[in-house]
């Protein structure tokens, strides 16, 4: 995911860090309950979405979150 998510900003580094407090361990999300009950499934993949939200902030600017313009500026 990190990956997909870095791919379209040349230059980003992925730094890991200590899972934050609270976290729950082994969890991950999944459609196949939404599937099961509600007979829904995803319409798009995973890499499309990401790129569609990439897309979406580049023409929506007000919505980066102001900690990431700040690392952004910082070279971070």
């Amino acid at each position: 995911m990190a990956d997909l998510i870095a791919e379209p900003f040349p230059g980003t580094r992925l730094l890991e860090t200590p899972m934050p407090p609270g976290d729950p361990l082994g969890g991950y999300a999944s459609p196949h309950r939404l599937a099961a009950t509600l007979g829904w499934k995803p319409s798009i993949t995973v890499a499309d979405g990401v790129a569609r939200y990439v897309r979406w902030l580049g023409e929506t600017p007000g919505a980066v979150p102001e900690w990431l313009l700040a690392e952004r500026a910082s070279g971070v």
